[in-house]
């Protein structure tokens, strides 16, 4: 199985390709988030279009995320536009695989609790550089 993944951020979007669980492929690129929502899923876009064949699509970004809708609650002003943004749709209709959206602190969260050789009843984080979003993962 091959799983495409980007990690949106206000300054850059890093691609993974995961081929069978291992990561196959890195790439980074410049947001240039300051053009604004629709350029930067246009961009992701051409990003994902790089990655022949793939079957499922993992995206965390930044911004506040509804999971289940895979869409864009609220985003402050380094992504003008994005707000609203249904990024479950949009890349579903485009590459016919499923994809899940998440918002990058819980992503990150989600990562860490699950490849730490500990397994924790509760799990907290925080994404101080930015000074904003908080996760916390209970067993």
């Amino acid at each position: 199985m091959k799983i495409a993944t980007l990690d949106i951020g206000g300054t850059s979007i890093k691609a993974g390709e995961f081929q069978e669980g291992k990561l196959a492929e890195v790439r980074e690129y410049d947001t240039d988030a300051k053009l604004g929502g629709d350029h930067v899923i246009k961009k992701a876009i051409e990003i994902l279009e790089g990655f022949p064949e793939i079957d499922r699509i993992g995206i965390s970004t930044a911004g506040q995320v509804d999971s289940k809708a895979g869409k864009i609650r609220y985003a402050n002003s380094n992504i003008p536009g994005y707000t609203g943004m249904e990024i479950k749709k949009i890349l579903e209709e485009k590459f016919k695989v499923p994809v899940a959206v998440e918002n990058d602190v819980n992503a990150a969260a989600r990562r860490s609790r699950f490849w730490s050789r500990k397994r924790y009843f509760s799990f907290s984080m925080s994404d101080l550089w930015n000074r904003s979003g908080r996760s916390y993962c209970n067993r």
